[in-house]
């Protein structure tokens, strides 16, 4: 049974293009990402919504709420969409996050590929945002329980789980041997038919026999248990543009090839690829570095690659402890890892 249809998305689309009209430059690159974002979202929540809803809202063994979010004391849950079985089996899918491709580091470090772009910005991990979402339902769902069906059958206790599901040709790419992250959650959005019919009957014979037990739900109490899920739900704000730099952050700042061409000529390691050095005097007057691994000296110049004959550069170390080598003539300085002696 459906107890709640997704929300309209004339309300947010229209804010998101209603923000872009009045917006200064600077910030239409983040409300363009949020639009397409959005866009992309939506069809992928509109794809399982149409899938779920051919296939568990027929019958009467399955609750099915789209959309749903839930602010129970300091408690947050944004869920896309939400199934509850007769025998109090609980699924959260989110298919908002498997619009766009998805990488994850052995150390479960996620990040998300911005939509319309080929960078990816760092997302908070979203198997803890999922650990959030199950732990409020099995804090909320057994007080609705009991509140609709009370005596000693709403001791039934929820079983929830929870899944990401993907768009088509989107992916996760995990880490080489997986590490410790279990990304085992994620699938594509067309196995979720077989996967929650593994967890209760759905229309049939087998479903009619499979759900004759004592931890069961009846039909009226999944509609109640519905009914107050729905009357606890609160609509997500409209977007502003302070949450859109928030969500997307703006990507790194590219080098003109002049500003490139300068810090090239300003690098400096040595040959053994170390990049902490001392000074060396010369026997002649003046410094040169010396690299603190392999001793290897370096005349002042050649730090600058200065052209100008003889090089004004000079050492001091900083009170912070670093070695600056600059030169007033070149009007250039470096700062180096320093290192008392060789």
């Amino acid at each position: 049974m459906l107890a709640k249809k997704p929300d309209a998305l004339d309300a947010p689309l229209a804010a998101l293009q209603s923000l872009r009209q009045g917006a200064q430059p600077d910030d239409l690159p983040f409300i363009d990402i949020g639009l397409r974002d959005y866009v992309g979202c939506a069809k992928a929540s509109m794809a399982v919504v149409k899938m779920l809803e051919a296939d568990f809202t027929r019958g009467s063994n399955w609750l099915v709420l789209h959309d749903l979010t839930l602010r129970v004391g300091e408690y947050y849950a944004r869920i896309d969409h939400l199934l509850i079985n007769r025998n109090f089996d609980v699924f959260i899918l989110d298919s908002a996050l498997g619009s766009s491709l998805i990488k994850v580091d052995g150390k479960g470090t996620f990040s998300r590929q911005c939509p319309g772009q080929t960078r990816f910005v760092a997302i908070d991990s979203p198997l803890d945002q999922m650990a959030r979402r199950m732990a409020l339902l099995n804090a909320l769902l057994p007080r609705l329980l009991a509140a609709v069906k009370p005596g000693p059958d709403s001791q039934l206790r929820p079983n929830v789980m929870g899944f990401f599901l993907l768009s088509p040709g989107i992916s996760v790419v995990r880490p080489g041997g997986f590490g410790s992250v279990d990304t085992r959650s994620f699938m594509p959005m067309i196995q979720i038919t077989k996967e929650l019919n593994h967890y209760g009957a759905n229309s049939g014979p087998m479903a009619a026999a499979a759900l004759v037990s004592m931890n069961q739900i009846d039909n009226r109490v999944l509609t109640l248990l519905g009914e107050r899920l729905v009357a606890m739900h609160k609509p997500d704000p409209i977007p502003t543009v302070e949450a859109l730099r928030l969500r997307y952050p703006p990507p790194p700042k590219v080098d003109t090839p002049e500003e490139a061409a300068a810090k090239a000529a300003l690098a400096f390691s040595c040959h053994c690829g170390s990049e902490t050095f001392t000074i060396r005097k010369l026997r002649l007057g003046g410094d040169a570095v010396a690299c603190a691994e392999c001793g290897a000296a370096y005349m002042l110049m050649q730090l600058f690659r200065c052209k100008q004959r003889p090089c004004g550069a000079k050492t001091e170390v900083t009170a912070n402890g670093k070695l600056r080598v600059f030169c007033e003539k070149c009007q250039k300085e470096k700062l180096l890892h320093y290192s008392e002696s060789t």
